[in-house]
């Protein structure tokens, strides 16, 4: 059937996206300090592209916290709304995705264990609030959360509204950091944004 059929292309597509961050990172990252560089003398267009980039970094767990910095150095304090929009966006798309090419196994798996179920209903009732307890106290890597909260019960509404609102502190410290970086080229290769990348 078709709904299966894009349902696995989806899954492949995301999985080899993934894989091919991890195996190819330090390229991932050079191309990366070549985008900033481009962004910077093309800021209105880098603008909205960085928007995009930054969204389709959120879905392959690409290195989030070195695009944050990059944007705090190409476009100053306007790289915060930059970055929340895209990030926003990321979240929306990796929650559909995990909701709907993922939720239905993963529910079968959790209501033959009575234990994860509590812990399903559990997130679905409290909603926002877990949300934000999860993002402000980065227990679970930002990239990864994305996925796991789109596997749970909670509401689209409630979970990404909370995510959006909640990823607004740990970015804007990056953006700072990014605003007080002296050449780009630092930022690509700062070994604590790359060690950070999964929490923002």
């Amino acid at each position: 059937p078709l709904g299966i059929a894009l349902k696995l292309s989806v899954l492949v597509v995301i999985v080899v996206g993934i894989i091919l961050v991890v195996v190819y990172r330090d390229p991932v990252i050079d191309g990366i300090k070549d985008m900033l560089e481009w962004f910077q003398r093309n800021r209105i267009v880098g603008a909205l592209l960085f928007v995009l980039a930054y969204a389709v970094a959120t879905i392959f767990f690409v290195p989030g916290s070195v695009l944050t910095i990059g944007a705090g150095f190409v476009f100053g304090w306007w790289g915060l709304p930059i970055v929340v929009v895209g990030a926003t966006i990321g979240m929306i798309v990796t929650f559909l995705a995990a909701r709907y090419v993922l939720r239905g196994s993963f529910a079968a798996w959790v209501y033959r264990r009575p234990q994860f179920a509590v812990i399903d209903q559990m997130i679905a009732d409290e909603g926002w609030k877990i949300v934000a307890l999860i993002r402000l106290a980065p227990i679970v890597p930002y990239n990864l959360l994305n996925y796991v909260l789109g596997l749970t019960s909670i509401g689209f509404v409630p979970c990404n509204v909370a995510s959006a609102v909640c990823v607004v502190p740990g970015t804007a410290m990056f953006v700072y950091f990014g605003t007080a970086a002296k050449d780009i080229s630092d930022i690509a290769s700062n070994k604590d944004a790359n060690s950070m990348s999964t929490r923002i």
